[in-house]
């Protein structure tokens, strides 16, 4: 009986363990792509969104302004897959910040979360302990701290 021999010739170790590299190669980028797909998928979802922003401790007059300014920290998302708006990746620090920031006459704010729907701001307000005035007499209140902020009537 004689040996026939393959059609295919029989594939060096070393081209075999290249092959092998490229299918793993392949395989984890699949995994990472899937992965990324699946959290955009989730982080869209509306049972993680937050739609409603409650703020505290703050004027009337200020609430609106607060709460225009945090929805727009909202906006956006990270790297375009997950919204800035998930329940569970809200800019915390940049929120706080940037109220802070804008309205001077906030002492501290903190956030929280009744649900996973709605994100309650409490702001607290510097107590005014004395009137600082200018050479061209406007008044000014300032804080404990030497911090002037708003001006006074």
């Amino acid at each position: 009986m004689k040996k026939t021999k393959p059609i295919q010739g029989r594939l060096r170790l070393k081209d075999r363990r290249r092959r092998l590299m490229w299918v793993k190669v392949a395989a984890g980028s699949a995994v990472v792509a899937v992965s990324l797909v699946a959290a955009s998928y989730v982080s869209h979802l509306p049972n993680f969104r937050i739609t409603d922003v409650e703020v505290a401790g703050i004027t009337d007059n200020e609430q609106e302004g607060v709460k225009s300014l945090v929805k727009e920290n909202l906006g956006g998302s990270y790297g375009f897959i997950i919204p800035k708006d998930n329940a569970f990746f809200i800019p915390r620090s940049t929120i706080v910040a940037s109220i802070l920031s804008a309205f001077p006459v906030a002492d501290s704010v903190s956030l929280s979360q009744r649900d996973p729907h709605t994100l309650r701001i409490e702001v607290v307000e510097r107590v005014p302990v004395a009137q600082w005035c200018d050479a061209s007499g406007t008044c000014f209140f300032m804080d404990k701290g030497g911090f002037v902020y708003r001006e006074a009537g």
